[in-house]
Parts: structure tokens; C-alpha cells; sequence
């Protein structure tokens, strides 16, 4: 019986083979034929022939084989041969494949209380970012593409693990960051920045910042992972603080119980197409514009070392017409939220990239991938204004009325008592010695602290959850009661102003000055 072609179906694969580049097929062929006498002979116009020895079975067969690739849309023509003789022949439409580059991006999603009590998870990044130094070490002698590097998602890990590793480890974390081999970004935490009054969402980068003074550190990228909504005002902190690259991940919770259920933002508006990754400016009320990428997959990525399903996304990416060769897709150690890092993505980059010409893997960072996506950006990006309004997490911080209260009204306390602590060190002439500095910078970390989205445990019942909240709320006071003192010792510094005795007298009393009054 002589075979039928049922299908051929390009992939993305492409290699190098006696000077000339190949793409891989996927073909079905439905016959049965004797074993090792067949070959599929496969002619692209302009490309060549190209001939792949296969072995048939009963049934429907898959094989791989192979074809020239072709710079130019047209006809290949596929042939199943025994000898001379054509068995079975079609002809297909085919395009030219894209050459890709995929920035392999290694994130562990920062949820502080989600998955352990606060205190619990601070631990453990601490370990996650201890191991990252040794597998960067172990990676070192592989091609350079196929080196460990992972971005950092939040900018509190880093923070807590440099203010408490030995001064060895730190010290080689930082040059590690250095170099780029891990990125810090610029947002403390993943924020719920419907809740963050206008100060404190400014204050949010400052740790980043200070840390990238500190240390020489570069600073280029922004995420704000698993919240699907932000505030409007986040761009003119984003710009302003010369970040060049926003790209949140952004879960779609109405998906998740149907798969076709609508997203929280018009997708084909601002993508070209609904369920494609993609980029536009995002504009500030400013006029200053920061690049917005998004994969619309979710937060996170997959947590398998092998990459299954890279190459058919790929084939389905350029058939939906995603414009770019370039692609960032971000990968986690572990299927879980403060998931390690994992080392064997490194692995897999430097067998794949042995193999195959294209896709070209890297082991990347958002930097990396900015500096390779924004070659190839046309000059008519779109460009949106505006805020995605949050759902589920502006409403649940109602779950801890109290203290959330408390942590609003701190929005405003602490820059109140800030100005009132330089007003005072202004009419003293000389440095207040409880630095107040220091408590300010203190206090709005509380607060970012409380209005990061965690809203406690992923079980909420029992003593986990209970202690939970409480980790929680502490923040919330801690920043209220910071405030307070700030502002109780400015005024006491400038009533004791008041209070000083004048040249060659004795000290006033407000007492006496108002009975005279």
C-alpha cells in the first residue's frame, strides 16, 4: 500500500549542515512500507533539495525531517521515495522561518507571607539568593549565553540578604549584580499601588537606589508580578527615576475557571491581538514614556528545566502574528510563589544552543533582553496613558480594616513629620542628634512593607493566618508609631527653640511670656 501524506508542519528548529541552513518538519504519513527503504526528498524553490531517510509503520507515521530554508515565501514540494520511484507526493505553501532569539528570564515571584509566616520567607530568599552565588560559580565555563543569571524580582530580598549575609557572601552577590549576571530591579516589593498614598509610591524605589549608589549598580527594569492592576501615577515614578523597561506579570484571574473568559484589559487593543506577549509606551502624566512589555501568560513562567512546548509556542507565535524575532520568556526554579533558583536552565541553554542554530537561547536578564528587543521596535508603538484599576487586592486589604487605617493615614503622617523634622533642624543650626533621617526612611519602609500584596497565608484559617495578619499589621503601627515620634521630637526641638534663654538672661517660660502676653 502506498503511503499518504496527511501533514507537514514546520517547526522552528533550524541547524547548520554542510554549510547551509536546515529547518525541521514535523510529517505524518499514514502507509506501510518495508522498514529503511523510504526517504522523504523535500525541494524548496530557490533553497534546494534535501533528503531524510525515514522508516515507516503501520498507521499514521510521525518522522522529522528536514528542509532548506528559504528567505522568500513559496511552494516546497514533498516527496516519500523508494529508489526512483515517487510513492506518495504534495505540495505545500511554506515561509520563510524566523530566526529567533529567546531571552530565557529566571524569576522567583516575591510573596512575603503567602506560602510561610513574613518572617519565614525573608529566611528563605535568603537562601534561594546564597545559592545563586554558587551556581553562577558552576556555570562559569560554559559558552556565554548558557551562563546562570536570574533577576531579582523585588528589591527587599536583596536588601535583607546584603544587610545580613557574611561580608564574603555579600560581597559576592554585589558582583554578581555587578556584572549583570543577576539584576536588581527598581520596585522595593510587588505593591498594591491603589493603597499607596503619592510620597510613599515615590518612596518605593528608594531602596533600589540606594542600594544601586551603594554598590555601582545598574538599575534598568521594573515588575510588579501576579497583581492585575496599577495606578496610573507608577509611571511618572517609573520615569522619573530613568527605569527604561516596565514588564508586570499580570494573572488574569477570570481565566483561570474558563479558559475564554474575558481579561481584565482589552488585549487586541493594546497588543494587536488577544493572549500574545507584546510591548507599548506607557506614557506618564508627565509626557515621559517607559517601554511596557507583557507575555499575557500570567505571572511567572514554567518550572521545567527542558523547556517542553518552547518551540511549538514559538511556531504558534509567528502564525499569530507576534511582529518580533525577539522573545522574553520568563521561567521559575519551582512550581510555587518564593520558589529557589534553579541552575538547570543553564543546562538546557548550552545543549540546546549546541544543537540547534535556532532559536537561540539565553540564560538573560531584562536588561539583556532591552538591549536585544529595542532594535527591533517599530517607530508607531502604540502609546497608552492611564491606570488598569485593581480588583481583588484593593479590595482585600478591607479584610484588615484596622490596621490598613492605620497605614493610610501614615501615607500622610510620615511626610508631615518629615517637613516638620527639617523645619526644626533648619531653626537649630546643627544636626538632631535621635536622625530623624534614618526613622523617616524607617517608617516608609513599614508602610510599603504593609501595603505589599500579600494579604497573609494561602490557607486563611487557622494560627498560620492569625499570625499572619498580625506580621502584617505590625508594619502598619510601626510606620504610624515612627511618624508620631519624628514628629513629637521636631516639635519638642523647636519649642525647646523657643524655650532658650537669651544673651545674658535667664531662660524664658512660655508660662511667664504668655501671663505678660
Amino acid at each position: 500500500m502506498n503511503p499518504n501524506l496527511l501533514r507537514l508542519e514546520p517547526t522552528p528548529l533550524l541547524r547548520q549542515a554542510g554549510g547551509r541552513l536546515l529547518q525541521t518538519a514535523r510529517l505524518v504519513v499514514q502507509g506501510e512500507t518495508a522498514p529503511g527503504d523510504v526517504q522523504v526528498r523535500i525541494i524548496m524553490p530557490s533553497a534546494g533539495e534535501w533528503v531524510t531517510p525515514v522508516v515507516l509503520a503501520p498507521g499514521e507515521t510521525p518522522v522529522e525531517v528536514e528542509a532548506p530554508v528559504i528567505e522568500k515565501a513559496g511552494e516546497g514540494v514533498c516527496e516519500v521515495r523508494r529508489g526512483d520511484r515517487v510513492l506518495a507526493r504534495a505540495v505545500v505553501p511554506w515561509q520563510p522561518p524566523r530566526k529567533w532569539t529567546v531571552h530565557v528570564v529566571q524569576l522567583s515571584h516575591h510573596d512575603v507571607g503567602y506560602t510561610d509566616l513574613a518572617s519565614h520567607v525573608l529566611a528563605q530568599h535568603d537562601r534561594w539568593l546564597d545559592a545563586t552565588i554558587d551556581l553562577a560559580a558552576a556555570t562559569r565555563e560554559y559558552p556565554e549565553a548558557a551562563r546562570f543569571r536570574a533577576v531579582i524580582e523585588q528589591a527587599w530580598s536583596v536588601d535583607h540578604y546584603l544587610r545580613h549575609a557574611p561580608p564574603a557572601r555579600a560581597a559576592a552577590l554585589v558582583e554578581l549584580m555587578r556584572r549583570g549576571d543577576l539584576e536588581l530591579t527598581a520596585l522595593f516589593g510587588n505593591l498594591t499601588t491603589e493603597l499607596c498614598g503619592s510620597e510613599t509610591l515615590v518612596r518605593s524605589v528608594y531602596p533600589a537606589f540606594r542600594l544601586g549608589r551603594t554598590y555601582g549598580l545598574p538599575l534598568l527594569s521594573a515588575e510588579h508580578n501576579d497583581i492585575p492592576g496599577f495606578s496610573w501615577g507608577l509611571s511618572q515614578v517609573l520615569t522619573e527615576a530613568g527605569v527604561r523597561l516596565f514588564c508586570p506579570g499580570l494573572p488574569n484571574y477570570y481565566a483561570w475557571g474558563d479558559p475564554k473568559g474575558p481579561s481584565f484589559w482589552d488585549e487586541a487593543a493594546l497588543f494587536g491581538r488577544a493572549g500574545i506577549p507584546g510591548a507599548f509606551w506607557w506614557e506618564a502624566p508627565s509626557g515621559k514614556r517607559v517601554l511596557f512589555w507583557c507575555n499575557n501568560r500570567g505571572c511567572g513562567g514554567p518550572a521545567h528545566p527542558a523547556l517542553p512546548g518552547l518551540a511549538e509556542r514559538l511556531q504558534e507565535l509567528q502564525g499569530q502574528g507576534y511582529a518580533y524575532p525577539v522573545l522574553r520568556w520568563p521561567v521559575s526554579g519551582a512550581n510555587r510563589d518564593n520558589s529557589p533558583y534553579g541552575g538547570d536552565f543553564a543546562r538546557t541553554i548550552r545543549d540546546w544552543n549546541a544543537r540547534w542554530a535556532f532559536p537561540r537561547l539565553v540564560c538573560s536578564t531584562n536588561a539583556r533582553f532591552y538591549a536585544d528587543f529595542q532594535a527591533h521596535l517599530p517607530a508607531d508603538l502604540p502609546v497608552f496613558r492611564g491606570d488598569v484599576p485593581g480588583q481583588d487586592y484593593p479590595v482585600g486589604a478591607a479584610s484588615t480594616a484596622a490596621a490598613t487605617a492605620v497605614n493610610r493615614r501614615a501615607h500622610a503622617e510620615i511626610p508631615a513629620a518629615e517637613a516638620l523634622a527639617v523645619a526644626a533642624e533648619f531653626l537649630e543650626a546643627r544636626p538632631d542628634p535621635t536622625d530623624w533621617a534614618e526613622r523617616v526612611n524607617a517608617a516608609y519602609e513599614e508602610a510599603l512593607w504593609h501595603d505589599e500584596h500579600t494579604w497573609g497565608h494561602h490557607f486563611p484559617a487557622g494560627p498560620t493566618a492569625c499570625a499572619a495578619e498580625l506580621e502584617k499589621a505590625v508594619h502598619a503601627y510601626r510606620a504610624a508609631t515612627l511618624a508620631h515620634d519624628v514628629a513629637n521630637k521636631a516639635m519638642a526641638r523647636s519649642h525647646s527653640r523657643n524655650c532658650r534663654a537669651p544673651a545674658g538672661g535667664r531662660p524664658r517660660s512660655p508660662t511667664a511670656d504668655r501671663a505678660r502676653r
